[in-house]
């Protein structure tokens, strides 16, 4: 006897990621970092979660940061008025859900996040990830430079920590 598939969220409402039961990026559709069904669905950016902060010396929480970003992000439309210019319109973008952690475990979970990011790549998509403590620079830069010979990188942080102290 044939099963029938199983029905695809594509909101990711029914599904669990890392903290808990979250929606998508600015309620985008739910595609598996997988290079063929990212193809099928026809993206070209990508977002990806890594829940992670097990190399942080001081105060843990940052792997809250993917879930806190998608929840805070359906406050937000993709049109911009100003510069009448929609990102849903021009990226068709999705989101991939979060990185597999193993918890405390860094090389396996930036493994698995290298292995995503470069499926991703490989679509021809745009990742743009969601950390995390800063050490989830590491997969994502390294996924890139597998694909790209010289990449540019635009990091956004919630606090100026890199400033010299002189």
């Amino acid at each position: 006897m044939a099963t029938t598939p199983a029905a695809t969220d594509p909101t990711m409402w029914t599904s669990l990621l890392h903290a808990g039961l979250a929606g998508s990026f600015l309620r985008l559709p739910h595609v598996a970092a997988d290079a063929e069904a990212l193809r099928r669905h026809e993206a070209r950016a990508a977002i990806y979660g890594i829940p992670f902060d097990a190399t942080n010396i001081s105060r843990t929480g940052a792997n809250y940061g993917p879930r806190g970003i998608r929840d805070v992000s359906v406050q937000f439309l993709t049109y911009n008025a100003t510069l009448d210019f929609d990102v849903a319109e021009a990226l068709n973008p999705v989101d991939c859900g979060d990185c597999d952690i193993a918890l405390a475990n860094a090389e396996k979970t930036f493994a698995r996040a290298q292995h995503d990011i470069g499926q991703i790549l490989q679509a021809g998509a745009l990742p743009v990830t969601l950390g995390g403590d800063h050490s989830v620079t590491i997969p994502a830069v390294r996924a890139v430079r597998e694909h790209v010979a010289d990449p540019g990188l635009v990091l956004i942080d919630a606090h100026l920590d890199t400033a010299l102290d002189v």
